[in-house]
């Protein structure tokens, strides 16, 4: 029961009409998600949300409410942060004499063309799943044309579902080769 509460609140936060979302998740639903706002319409501009008529437990309801991407993750305080520390660093660097310095840029120059290198694997890969998929589609539009008449209300869920259970599978798949090809520090 919980796996179908889970998609079903999934399913929710894609549509705009009667949405489930999580503000902490910027209205992402993950297995994690505990608590969700439940608006009666509601669309996405940009990084910026506008919920109508809305209900969340801790606030109660509300008729507008806007969430902005940047106060959820944080934005500004994470760039004070990252101020604090490159400035450390740029300390810590002065204070290194040339040779660490070398090897220290040898190293950051490499990490770089590596992921780099991973980032175009990755992107092949996505292409290559394009190509196959906008290769193989068009073979079957053919015999859907035949088959239409006969989609009834259960078969749509059943392709629904498993669309999203093999979308899953595949990012699994693609984080798996990912985190393989990333070198070791």
């Amino acid at each position: 029961m919980k796996k179908f509460n889970y998609y079903l609140k999934k399913l929710l936060s894609w549509s705009p009409i009667l949405r489930v979302t999580d503000d902490s998740k910027y209205n992402k639903i993950e297995k994690g998600s505990v608590e969700f706002r439940i608006s009666f319409v509601s669309f996405t501009l940009g990084i910026v949300s506008y919920y109508f008529f809305t209900w969340k437990p801790k606030e109660g309801s509300k008729c507008f409410h806007k969430l902005n991407l940047y106060d959820v993750q944080k934005y500004n305080e994470n760039i004070r942060k990252f101020e604090i520390q490159y400035d450390e660093y740029l300390e810590e660097l002065k204070e290194k004499d040339t040779t660490n310095k070398k090897v220290e840029k040898e190293f950051l120059s490499r990490r770089i063309s590596e992921i780099e290198t991973i980032k175009g694997r990755t992107f092949n890969k996505f292409l290559a799943y394009i190509a196959l998929f906008v290769f193989i589609v068009p073979l079957y539009i053919s015999k859907m044309t035949i088959s239409i008449p006969k989609l009834t209300t259960y078969n749509i869920i059943c392709v629904l579902i498993m669309s999203v259970f093999c979308k899953k599978k595949v990012h699994k798949f693609a984080m798996k080769n990912t985190q393989a090809c990333q070198p070791s520090i």
